[in-house]
């Protein structure tokens, strides 16, 4: 399989990339995309969109990437064959895959919780920027209701008795 199709995200660094297409080679040497998208924890067709180039390379799918497929690079590189690091890939225990589920579930709740709070903020500067104008107006008002009043040059001190 080649991944001369893949593009990285307009936020992933040029080098990172890089690292990430020859990295992916090397796997691909070994190992069939289905399996790596398995170790992964991703769909074989979400990984697929993105090594051929349907779906951008991001940050967060490189992280995935190497928090999951580090451990295979290393083996690889030191010469284990396949079989090995089948196996010792398929031992990871079943909880691990469980709490990385829960993990993924709290994320996608957290970044429905920022959401709220950016909605919130955003309701809250709209109102602010209204008190501000109003201020404002009443700022002009007071000095023209004073210069209607004591004239331009304001009112004058009064002199103690």
């Amino acid at each position: 399989m080649s991944i001369a199709k893949a593009f990285a995200s307009s936020r992933l660094r040029r080098v990172e990339f890089e690292k990430f297409k020859a990295d992916l080679e090397l796997l691909l040497t070994v190992f069939t995309s289905q399996m790596l998208a398995r170790w992964m924890g991703k769909d074989k067709g979400n990984f697929s969109k993105r090594v051929n180039g349907v779906r951008p390379v991001t940050a967060e799918f490189l992280g995935d990437f190497y928090r999951n497929l580090e451990p295979v690079i290393a083996r690889v590189r030191q010469g284990a064959t396949r079989y090995q690091i089948e196996k010792e890939m398929d031992v990871r225990p079943k909880e691990e895959a469980d709490s990385l589920i829960r993990i993924r579930v709290e994320i996608f709740e957290l970044r429905g919780g920022m959401s709220q709070v950016r909605v919130i903020l955003d309701e809250h500067d709209v109102a602010i920027r209204k008190h501000d104008t109003t201020i404002n107006e009443q700022d002009v008002a007071i000095k023209q209701l004073q210069e209607a009043v004591f004239g331009p040059k304001g009112p004058r001190e009064r002199q103690p008795a």
